[in-house]
């Protein structure tokens, strides 16, 4: 399944959240796309720790191997999501 797909899903489910650089917006266990340069679709977790940004660390893999950084608004983000259940 693709990042895409899974924005089709998420926006289906209704766990679509909007985009804000407000960093209380985003919680522990969020998901959140965005485009890696060149033009690279990827996802990320954000995490429950703090960055030195002030901004919450995301878990990510971004080709060597999985890493938390507080690299939240890093790159362009495309969609935050929160997963609810009933």
């Amino acid at each position: 399944m693709s990042w895409y797909n899974l924005q089709v899903y998420f926006k289906r489910m209704n766990y679509e959240l909007p985009l804000s650089q407000d960093t209380t917006q985003y919680q522990a266990g969020d998901i959140v796309t965005c485009i890696v340069p060149p033009n690279l679709a990827h996802i990320m977790i954000i995490s429950d720790t703090v960055g030195a940004s002030g901004a919450p660390s995301i878990i990510h893999n971004i080709g060597s191997d999985t890493r938390l950084e507080d690299a939240l608004f890093r790159y362009k983000l495309t969609g935050h999501y929160r997963i609810t259940h009933p």
